[in-house]
């Protein structure tokens, strides 16, 4: 079944643009990607997954991986035996060599070691998914890049019909030109689904509290603040035709369970 609890830090998300900038070591891309693994816990066995994790993630550091890796770990809105690791990376290249979770282990650990470990986190996990997501960093608001993470992070998923993708896009950028009339407004960043099913967007907005998510702003009333009643109307219902289906979902920030990179 279809699944609508995805990234990153990312998301998550609201880093996956400083994290790139500390891991490159080089000034923001315009439109960088990120690489997401979803995975789905065993419910009695997270204490074994997360030390899994933390031995991959140990295992990294000592292989000296350039790429950092954030996780984050669904706290409402979904299944909260659910994590997402966040991969951000500027050319294909980087991908072609960044090693797979059972490489990064035999290296570190030994054969013997290394197979042993595999095993047991392997069988703490229900379900994996890989997605890579474009980081559209023209239509996101107010990016402050560098900015280190955020305990939480708020999703907004959003499924569209195919053939309505464009619209919505381009209707984007006339959001990001409306929050950003006001510097105050959090940073929302937008990444749109490359390699995954269905076409589908997502909004971040990071949190220091989940109490500070109530003070987001109204993306209506900031439409027609710019717009005017009747074009934020129409803009409005254009954004409703797109959507075929949206969901919510809050992250919480793993730094125990992620790698800085190089």
């Amino acid at each position: 079944m279809r699944k609508f609890f995805r990234l990153s830090t990312i998301l998550a998300c609201v880093l996956a643009v400083s994290s790139i900038a500390r891991g490159q070591g080089q000034p923001t891309p315009s439109n960088p990607w990120i690489h997401v693994t979803r995975v789905d816990v065993q419910p009695g066995a997270v204490a074994e997954f997360e030390d899994y994790i933390k031995k991959i993630q140990a295992g990294r550091a000592k292989l000296g991986l350039p790429n950092p890796v954030t996780t984050y770990q669904t706290v409402m809105g979904g299944n909260t035996y659910h994590y997402e690791f966040v991969l951000p990376f500027v050319t294909w290249n980087e991908m072609d060599a960044n090693p797979s979770i059972a490489s990064i282990v035999t290296k570190a650990y030994g054969e013997v070691e290394g197979a042993k470990i595999l095993k047991a986190g392997r069988s703490t996990i229900q379900a994996v998914t890989v997605e890579v997501y474009r980081v559209r960093l023209d239509l996101s608001t107010n990016v402050k890049a560098g900015a280190p993470p955020d305990p939480f992070v708020t999703l907004t998923v959003t499924e569209h019909h195919g053939e309505t993708l464009p619209d919505y896009i381009r209707l984007l950028g006339k959001i990001k030109k409306a929050e950003e009339q006001d510097p105050s407004n959090p940073t929302v960043l937008r990444y749109v689904l490359n390699l995954g099913e269905g076409s589908v967007t997502v909004a971040a907005r990071g949190s220091k509290t989940l109490a500070e998510r109530t003070t987001f702003p109204n993306q209506a009333q900031i439409l027609t603040k710019v717009y005017g009643e009747a074009d934020a109307r129409d803009m409005n219902e254009l954004i409703t035709k797109t959507i075929a289906k949206r969901s919510t979902v809050v992250l919480a920030y793993r730094p125990d369970l992620s790698s800085p990179g190089k």
